[in-house]
């Protein structure tokens, strides 16, 4: 079993693609068959979410558009449509 603790560059209030910064933090683990990855936030106000990166406006409805508008800043929801 191999741990390792990495830190991440503070970001502003968003959803943000980490996926390279946590590839360059872990040399070698891009040669791991099979395992196991646990990801650890400390922060009260930081989440974690799973997607795909395969359309940008998924990113942009589920941020900018409808999440952080409307759930948390109070402000009407613009999605899309697309992936409503």
């Amino acid at each position: 079993m191999v741990t390792k603790r990495i830190q991440l560059s503070a970001k502003p209030r968003g959803f943000h693609i980490v996926t390279n910064e946590v590839l360059s933090a872990i040399p070698g683990i891009k040669l791991i068959e099979y395992g196991l990855f646990n990801l650890f936030i400390k922060h009260t106000s930081a989440s974690l979410t799973i997607n795909e990166n395969a359309d940008a406006t998924v990113r942009a409805d589920a941020g900018s558009r409808y999440f952080l508008r409307k759930l948390v800043l109070g402000i009407p929801a613009q999605a899309s449509g697309k992936n409503l």
